[in-house]
Order: structure tokens, then C-alpha cells, then sequence
């Protein structure tokens, strides 16, 4: 999946399990139980966990949510705070200065710096790296002047310096990948900063994230989810039945003739989703996430 369109499927899955997303008011546990879990049922497989090399669907929903980006998108596609919780720019505008948010931390408890930000940029600047230099066309060097500074110099003005779609690495962990062969890189642990770490991976059954309790309150604080799965499918027909028996929560990625076979089971709603840019959306059905009696 290219990176554009991988950028379109993500933000759907991404805006509903964040803090600030629709299922911030989801039901609490019941008596007896107190993890909240989430299966999202899928017909497709992940194809790893290296964003240089990996383009499936799951993968990106993955990146999205264990990484964090320089800078995101509001509502209405304007760049707002993300790892940079503000910026300026120079009056020529071939400068931009960022400033990292305090306090960040990998997944690991690592502190994520700007030396990190300018890490995975120099990494990709480097080795011309297919993936994601067209996002860097015309930088000419980027610094961290300090841990929380961060200074992308440009040859020309250039204000898709706010539209990164890069997601920042941590550098203790990728200083080991082969800079000839980023693609091979397993990258497993996956250590990320988001609001979600990928802990779990069972190829053609699920994907599993766990929730973190450290993510900023800045950007949301800890999701109301505790756990999300997501489900595969060896095809749709027994991703929908699972979905009607009420074995997973939701479905995505599904032709739009099974559109009413859906949209008349109980308890469920659909769910169209804006995209990251202006062309895809997605449509995708869900029901209340479901709270789990701990082992």
C-alpha cells in the first residue's frame, strides 16, 4: 500500500480509539471486570511492523497509533500539535523551528528528544529512502539545537514542512537497523510513543495493542480502551458471521453489498469516517467495546 493511500485508511481507526475520539464515552466495566477490549475484524494481514517495508492496512493502523508524528491534522485538515506542541517559522520561510513536547517518553521509558525528530529525518535524508523522501524534498539539514529544539532548514520556502507524514522513530532502537537495508530491520520489540504498543502478533489470526497509561494528557492521556485486537479473516463472509454472532466489535474493509446485512444487527451503528486527505472515506460498522473479566 502506498504511503498516500496507507495515510487515507489510517485516520479512521485513529480518531475512534484515541481519548478524544467516539468511543471517549464508552461504558464502564461491569461489576467483576476491568479491562475494556476491542476486536476489530479485518480480511486482510499484516505484512510486519517496519514502516519502511510494511504497507498492509493493519500494519499502518499499527504505526499510527504506536507512533507519534512531528505535527498531525485537525477536523479540517489544518496542522496541529503532535510531538512539536508548537513552531515558527523564519521571514524568509527556509527555517522552521520546532519546539518538542516536554515530557514525552518511548514505550520502553526512554525520553523521546528532538534528537530522536532529527534522527529518523537525517536517517531518511541519508539513504534516500523510497518510502518517505518525497516528504523531505528540498530540506537541507535538520538539527535538535537542544532536547525540546528542532530546526528543519529548507533550500526554498516550503509549507508541507507541517505535513510530515513520518513516524518518529526511537533512535536507541533504530541506530541498530542497517541503513543499506532499513526494510529488514525486524523491529520487534515495537517500541513507540503512542497512545497504543503493539505487544502481540499472530500472523493470519491478530494483531493485539495495549493501551498506554503514560501518553500525554496534552495530546489526550490514556485511551478508554485497554486493549484492541485486530481480528483476520480468512474472508469476508466469516468476518460478517463473526461480526453477527457478536465475536468481534466491528468490521472494516468490506464491499458495500454486505452494507444492509450489517446495518440490521443489533446494536450496531455505521460509522462513516473522514480521510486523510480528499479523495478516500470509509465506512465501517461498530458496536460498543466490551468490558472483560480479568484472568
Amino acid at each position: 500500500m502506498p504511503a498516500a493511500i496507507a495515510a487515507f485508511f489510517v485516520l479512521s481507526l485513529a480518531a475512534l480509539l484515541t481519548p478524544a475520539g467516539a468511543l471517549a464515552v464508552s461504558a464502564s466495566p461491569s461489576p467483576g471486570s476491568d479491562v475494556i477490549t476491542y476486536k476489530i475484524g479485518i480480511n486482510q494481514d499484516y505484512d510486519g511492523m517496519n514502516p519502511f517495508s510494511s504497507w498492509s492496512g493493519i500494519s499502518w493502523e499499527c504505526f499510527r497509533l504506536g507512533y507519534d508524528f512531528l505535527t498531525w491534522y485537525d477536523k479540517d485538515y489544518q496542522p496541529t500539535p503532535d510531538v512539536a506542541s508548537s513552531w515558527e517559522t523564519s521571514s524568509d520561510g527556509k527555517t522552521w523551528t520546532f519546539h518538542i513536547r516536554q515530557g514525552m517518553t518511548w514505550q520502553d521509558g526512554r525520553p523521546l528528544t528532538a534528537d530522536d525528530v532529527a534522527f529518523t529525518y537525517n536517517l531518511i535524508i541519508k539513504t534516500q529512502d523510497a518510502s518517505y523522501i518525497q516528504y523531505l524534498t528540498g530540506v537541507t539539514k535538520v538539527t535538535a539545537s537542544d532536547d525540546e529544539t528542532l530546526v528543519i532548514q529548507t533550500g526554498a520556502p516550503n509549507a508541507c514542512v507541517l505535513a510530515l507524514y513520518i513516524p518518529i522513530l526511537p533512535e536507541h532502537v533504530w541506530k541498530r537497523a542497517d541503513p543499506n537495508n532499513l526494510g529488514s530491520f525486524k523491529n520487534w520489540p515495537f517500541v513507540g510513543s503512542g497512545p497504543f504498543q503493539v505487544t502481540e502478533l499472530k500472523k493470519s489470526k491478530w494483531v493485539k495493542l495495549e493501551a498506554s497509561d503514560q501518553y500525554p494528557q496534552e495530546l489526550g492521556g490514556a485511551p478508554t480502551l485497554d486493549e484492541v485486537y485486530h481480528v483476520i479473516s480468512q474472508n469476508t463472509d466469516s468476518m460478517i458471521e463473526d461480526y453477527r454472532a457478536g465475536n468481534i466489535d466491528a468490521v472494516v474493509d468490506f464491499p458495500a453489498t454486505n452494507e444492509k446485512v450489517l446495518g440490521g444487527s443489533p446494536r450496531t451503528t455505521a460509522v462513516a469516517s473522514p480521510a486523510l486527505g480528499f479523495i478516500l472515506g470509509f465506512v465501517w460498522f461498530r458496536r460498543r467495546p466490551r468490558a472483560v473479566e480479568s484472568a
